[in-house]
């Protein structure tokens, strides 16, 4: 049967090139944390969820493709046009490195869509909106008053999640559909996440420590 759909190589190829792209974004926004550029360390917080929660959804049709088969043309369009809406990839994130159903903040202001408000927020000034229409007495937004604390918060959640997901990948307990990702997640990789932010979660400690007892 003929395919007239997007060739797999190349999607495979964006899988990983996304999933690199979200590192760079993350280990940016931790230089602009250490130099206190504070809003836009987490605006670029956010974005690299967005890039990894890409690359999860794009694995996702590569998954499908080869156990179900193609899809028609129309339909594999109508799934990779998902990689275009924010929240989408945000959720995404959330789904892949915790479950559908939240376990902590974090994840749930993923899947409920509030961080991308938030991550609007930190880039520009403005008042608050509700159905597209300005509320002309809503208080000034101003990224200049997002902290420290708020900002190394945001990017130790997201460096707990690669910290887990790549041991846990070195150790062959999780298992990703792109071997163009799957080259990123090394030991190198894990050293690098360890020794640029050393900020980590307690419940990411404790997974780390199973983990590593694994051989």
């Amino acid at each position: 049967m003929k395919i007239d759909g997007i060739n797999l190589k190349k999607v495979n190829k964006m899988a990983g090139l996304s999933f690199e792209n979200g590192l760079r974004l993350h280990f940016d926004s931790i230089l602009l944390f250490q130099n206190k550029s504070y809003p836009s360390a987490y605006y670029l917080s956010i974005l690299a969820i967005e890039e990894i929660g890409k690359a999860f959804l794009i694995m996702d049709f590569l998954y499908h493709s080869y156990v179900n088969g193609r899809m028609e043309k129309e339909w594999e369009e109508k799934f990779l046009e998902l990689m275009y809406f924010h929240t989408v990839k945000q959720s995404n994130f959330a789904y892949n490195f915790d479950a559908p159903i939240p376990t902590n903040r974090f994840f749930n202001s993923l899947y409920k869509g509030e961080l991308e408000i938030l991550k609007q927020n930190s880039v520009y000034v403005g008042l608050s909106r509700n159905k597209k229409k300005i509320n002309l007495n809503s208080r000034i937004n101003n990224p200049l008053k997002i902290n420290q604390m708020k900002v190394q918060k945001q990017i130790t959640n997201v460096n707990d999640c690669l910290l887990d997901f790549t041991l846990g990948v070195i150790k062959q307990v999780y298992m990703v559909d792109s071997d163009r990702v799957e080259t990123l997640l090394n030991k190198q990789l894990l050293l690098k996440l360890k020794g640029n932010w050393l900020f980590i979660g307690g419940k990411t400690k404790a997974r780390l420590k199973r983990l590593e007892r694994i051989k």
